[in-house]
């Protein structure tokens, strides 16, 4: 069985801000992964909003599944996570995760402006 929860605070929407420097910005949140699975070992929560992949900022799914897919040099890639309010850095391996993730409004908070 899979975890799957909402993320507490997240408000989903649409459109494309130009960065996280805005105040709101279109990204991705984890909604579920298999027990035990690789972004469970790797450190990923339930409700974690991606931020930046590898440095780069993250929009959506297929800006996630392209960046995973296309680095393949076998070092680890950071990932940036807002975790309720904190920056939390992950270091994954590349390939894609089979994780399942959904659109989020992120929005940011005077905890995580310096992010």
């Amino acid at each position: 069985m899979a975890h799957k929860a909402a993320a507490d605070g997240v408000e989903f929407g649409h459109g494309r801000p130009n960065s996280l420097s805005s105040k709101a910005a279109l990204t991705l949140s984890v909604f579920g992964y298999k027990p035990y699975s690789l972004p469970e070992i790797y450190g990923f929560e339930i409700g974690d909003i991606i931020l930046t992949y590898g440095g780069v900022q993250i929009f959506s799914w297929l800006d996630f599944a392209s960046k995973s897919i296309t680095r393949n040099d076998g070092g680890f890639i950071t990932v940036q996570v807002d975790r309720h309010g904190n920056i939390v850095e992950l270091n994954i391996p590349p390939g894609l995760l089979n994780i399942e993730l959904e659109p989020a409004l992120y929005k940011r908070s005077s905890r995580n402006q310096d992010a």
